[in-house]
């Protein structure tokens, strides 16, 4: 590993994340000469039904990178999983 770029490192962890959240029939695309984002990925399973991707995408966005979190996108992405049938994501009844 100490011989690994830092991309491939982390590109090899993208990889992982991504097939442990549902991505692994989303195949990345090249896009401007780099291979497409795990963002992308999750967004693209999410879009093709898998809930776990839509809510790994939401915690990520939860998560965010200091700039702020865009609340509506993350509580339509829960919703979303939810609706896909991953229970955690939904709201405990009578809940919000």
């Amino acid at each position: 590993i100490d011989e690994l770029p830092a991309a491939d490192i982390e590109h090899a962890g993208s990889a992982a994340l991504a097939t442990l959240a549902g991505c692994q029939h989303v195949k990345p695309e090249r896009q401007h000469g780099r291979t497409q984002d795990l963002g992308d990925m999750l967004q693209s399973a999410c879009d093709g039904g898998s809930g776990l991707a839509c809510e790994t995408l939401a915690r990520a966005l939860e998560i965010g990178d200091g700039r702020g979190v865009e609340k509506a996108r993350v509580a339509a992405l829960k919703a979303r999983a939810c609706a896909l049938g991953y229970q955690l994501s939904c709201p405990p009844p009578g809940g919000p």
